[in-house]
This record gives structure tokens, sequence and C-alpha cells, in this order.
């Protein structure tokens, strides 16, 4: 393939697939097992292409939307724990 001018584009697809499509945020526990591996092999994938990284000094905080808890959720636990 391609991109433009005669200079190939290499394409690697890293993902990871769902075992469940329920509405709702966040991630399920599975899934946050697999991330240290998934993030394992796109370094693996990037050092294979000459790209180096490293770690940062000070990890920044993540602030994720997905990861807040939502007015949905918390009416709905408050809900469930009256019962």
């Amino acid at each position: 393939m391609e991109l433009f001018r005669g200079v190939p584009l290499d394409v690697v697809l890293i993902g990871m697939g769902g075992a469940s499509f329920e509405h709702r945020t966040g991630l399920s526990g599975d899934a946050r097992r697999q991330l240290v591996a998934l993030a394992e092999r796109v370094l693996r994938e990037l050092a294979l292409r000459g790209v180096s990284w490293r770690d940062r000094e000070r990890p920044g905080a993540t602030d994720a939307w997905w990861e807040r808890p939502s007015v949905h959720n918390i009416d709905l636990q408050r809900s469930q724990a009256s019962q």
C-alpha cells in the first residue's frame, strides 16, 4: 500500500475485542487486566520500527470521563441499596 508519492505505508492494527457490550461505562475486570499486555505489544511494534520511548518521570493522573461516576449510576446505586 502506498500513502502518496510512492512512499510505502506500513499499518499495524492492535486492539482488544469486547466480551460484552452492555450499556455502561468503564472497562470490565478482564479488559483492565489485559491493558498491560496490550501496551507491551504496542511498545514492541514501535521498537520494531525504530521508535524509542521512555516512562514519564512523573506519571500524570488520569482523568478519563468514562471512569467518572455518572449521576445516573449514582442514582441507580442508591435505588438498589434502598431495596
